[in-house]
């Protein structure tokens, strides 16, 4: 049986290349928001928000 990716990889992998993407300072807080918000949503209930990167 093959693992699944967690529900909220995409938003991860936004996190990290938005570390990469001008200033980190700047691009970071609004993927780590989507991040967090991701993590704390019931499983089904993810924020529908456009990806950043």
């Amino acid at each position: 049986k093959r693992a699944r990716q967690h529900r909220c990889n995409d938003r991860l992998e936004d996190v990290v290349q938005s570390l990469f993407e001008g200033n980190p300072l700047l691009t970071t807080p609004p993927a780590w928001s989507l991040f967090v918000k991701c993590m704390r949503s019931e499983v089904g209930d993810e924020p529908r928000d456009p990806f950043l990167y």
